[in-house]
């Protein structure tokens, strides 16, 4: 074996990727660098970060397997030239003990949707929703249907909108977007792909892989209220302000008059009420929410519409047409 590709793709799958070895194949005119997205795994599992090495200068084919812990002792810039004992790059000479590398072959997908790389990173905003458990393992992937991304957990919903996508309905696991988010690429869009029980993302030439989620997702519209007998408009950051100052309280209560938002925090040893302005329309209202799980919601928005039903009914949040929260509140004893 020696060829010769960019040191930065060994990297990009460095920062991508957990696995303890990092395989490398060459065929006849392709190089590829895989490795395991899970921890501890030493062959190509089902979930991995892949990179097709642009115009590699291939002597003798053949592959290996090096260890991440070689792998990082390399420059971050320059031309890499592998064999199977020796790299280098630069001024830079190491040499390694090759380990068997079993992967016979790279699976071939099919294009879901290519979005614009710009779009893509506010449709997946929605992550912050995903449910933490695997109880119900659909709940850990992001939903793509038609022109909506959508992540929910039980207690919210997370909804963004593009009129850009058009994309039939598929599962984004978490851990496909968390991977994703490590590589720092340049590229202008961002390629969905699948396979009968694989997805992945195609970012440059990398590809991160995952095995599909099986399970149909919840039909999250019918649960959305489409008719409100209360709405307030608020500034957003006065209320993040306020949230944040709260520590170590599970919920807080909303006291909503016509002119007047009473924010009301508790815990084992103190009280804490604030005020700030909001234009309130309908009947006074008291509501309480996670603490959390409203303060990660309402950080995503500058211009703060909530609409509300009823004291013990789901609160919409939202500011224009493509952005969307649904949140559950907490029944107060």
């Amino acid at each position: 074996m020696k060829i010769k590709i960019n040191v930065d793709d060994i990297h990009q799958v460095l920062k991508a990727s957990t696995g303890e070895n990092i395989s490398i194949i060459s065929g006849e005119n392709t190089v590829h660098t895989i490795s395991d997205i899970k921890n501890g795994i030493d062959d190509l599992s089902s979930d991995h970060v892949m990179c097709k090495s642009d115009y590699p200068w291939i002597e003798q084919r053949g592959k290996t397997l090096i260890s991440r812990q070689v792998l990082q002792s390399l420059p971050t810039s320059g031309e890499l030239t592998i064999t199977e004992d020796t790299l280098e790059c630069g001024n830079r000479k190491i040499g390694y003990k090759s380990n068997r590398c079993d992967v016979e072959s790279i699976s071939n997908f099919t294009e879901i949707a290519t979005i614009n790389t710009e779009i893509f990173n506010d449709l997946i905003e929605v992550e912050y929703a995903l449910a933490k458990d695997e109880t119900r393992p659909t709940l850990t992937a992001v939903c793509i249907s038609g022109n909506e991304f959508v992540a929910l957990d039980g207690f919210r919903i997370a909804i963004r909108k593009s009129n850009e996508i058009n994309v039939e309905e598929t599962l984004l696991p978490g851990k496909l977007i968390k991977a994703y988010k490590k590589i720092k690429s340049k590229v202008n869009e961002v390629t969905i792909l699948e396979t009968e029980n694989r997805v992945a993302l195609k970012v440059g030439n990398i590809v991160i892989v995952v095995t599909k989620l099986l399970g149909d997702y919840i039909k999250y519209k019918s649960v959305i209220p489409t008719e409100f007998s209360r709405q307030a408009e608020i500034n957003s950051k006065e209320l993040l302000s306020i949230l944040k100052s709260y520590k170590k309280v599970d919920y807080v209560i909303l006291n909503f008059t016509e002119e007047e938002l009473k924010v009301t925090a508790k815990n084992e040893t103190l009280t804490i009420e604030d005020k700030l302005d909001c234009k309130f329309k309908g009947e006074n209202l008291e509501i309480a929410f996670n603490h959390k799980y409203l303060m990660e919601t309402i950080k995503h928005y500058e211009n703060l519409t909530m609409k509300f039903t009823y004291s013990v009914g789901p609160m919409i949040i939202t500011d224009d047409e493509s952005k969307l929260d649904v949140l559950l509140p907490v029944r107060i004893k």
